[in-house]
């Protein structure tokens, strides 16, 4: 596992890539920490996949609303979990949606 770390509006967020895929995002101090999963990492900024999702959130912050297909999505985590990041990838850029309308 590759990681990176981007800073952005809402903190410092930990990118982990496996090969071309992007397995996690972690805004620092959340819960679920990368630093939490007892993985081997290893810094590398320049990774392709690390490179372009820190482009992807330059440009997600910057308001120009980039898709998630154009990331290989591949988080680590339990079907449920899965299948709750393949729902929120459909939330609209700019709209926000309830935990009870999603779980809906």
């Amino acid at each position: 596992m590759f990681i990176s770390y981007y800073r952005s509006p809402v903190g410092e967020i930990t990118l982990a890539a496996e090969g071309d895929a992007l397995v996690g995002a972690w805004i620092e101090g959340q819960r679920y920490f990368v630093h939490n999963t007892g993985q081997d990492r290893a810094l590398d900024r320049e990774a392709g996949t690390l490179a372009r999702s820190s482009e992807w959130l330059d440009r997600y912050f910057a308001g120009e609303a980039p898709s998630p297909a154009e990331l290989k999505l591949a988080p680590k985590g339990s079907d449920f979990a899965r299948g709750v990041w393949r729902r929120l990838c459909g939330i609209p850029y700019g709209e926000t949606v309830t935990y009870g309308a999603l779980a809906k």
